[in-house]
């Protein structure tokens, strides 16, 4: 069956050829519909597939980052002022 299609589709395809190249209206109209179909198919993707890529993104860069406030009032409360304390400090962190 498939063969079949196949072939069916080859002869539509090859039968279009000639009146194409010898009529010149018909080859405006063949070059105007391609150009139609390439700004449907880049419209409906940037319109439909873009927003998607985008939300998903989002949504990825939110659950891999950590709030700023955290991290700051944690290393605010660990330290105490100590000059010793803050270079173990660091050091911790770096074998994290």
């Amino acid at each position: 069956m498939y063969i079949l299609l196949q072939a069916l589709f080859t002869v539509a395809t090859m039968a279009l050829t000639v009146p194409i190249f010898l009529s010149y209206w018909m080859h405006v109209v063949f070059q105007i519909l391609k150009v139609c179909a390439a700004t449907w198919n880049g419209g409906s993707f940037i319109l439909e597939v873009m927003p998607r890529q985008v939300v998903q993104k989002q949504q990825t860069k939110k659950l891999n980052m950590k709030p700023i406030e955290q991290t700051n009032s944690t290393h605010h409360a660990e330290d105490d002022g100590t000059p010793g304390k803050q270079h173990e400090h660091t050091t911790e962190e770096q074998k994290q």
